[in-house]
């Protein structure tokens, strides 16, 4: 729908780094589903239907029981467990609530059992680099790192 005209009343600005910054974990979430996939096959099979946060723990298992010797494994397991950490910082995000501010813009803001989180423009925006982040190292590891060098498809 090309020629849609929102009627609730957001800022552009707002709608379009909270749009980034779900776009941003998603491409996170690939790519710690494909690190998953190059060490353990099947991964990115069994990881179909799971929240991120049940991704993340599956992930974490699998670092956790690799061997200890593997010059990668102290940098996924930090990786992993940002992840686990980034995953309920975007179940905050995306379960969040509208709400009118004091000066009258939309905001969104969450209250649950993860806590309570306002979520002001600028934190959607420290999200948003977070996720792009943590999805760059997990990209660094893949190509540079060599998991996918080690990876038999």
């Amino acid at each position: 729908m090309t020629n849609y005209t929102p009627r609730i009343a957001v800022s552009e600005q707002y709608v379009t780094i909270f749009g980034q910054a779900a776009y941003n974990f998603t491409y996170l979430e690939a790519a710690m589903v494909w690190v998953g996939e190059t060490l353990n096959k099947g991964f990115i099979e069994r990881s179909y239907n799971q929240t991120s946060l049940q991704i993340a723990n599956a992930l974490g298992t699998v670092i956790e029981n690799m061997d200890g010797k593997h010059p990668l494994k102290s940098r996924l397991a930090a990786l992993a467990e940002r992840f686990v950490e980034l995953a309920y910082q975007r179940n905050r995000l995306l379960h969040a609530r509208p709400y009118t501010a004091t000066g009258g813009e939309q905001r969104l803001a969450y209250r649950g059992r993860q806590g309570q989180d306002e979520w002001p423009i600028e934190h959607i925006a420290d999200a948003a680099f977070a996720f792009e982040k943590a999805a760059i190292e997990a990209g660094d590891l893949l190509h540079a790192g060599g998991l996918y060098a080690t990876y038999e498809s």
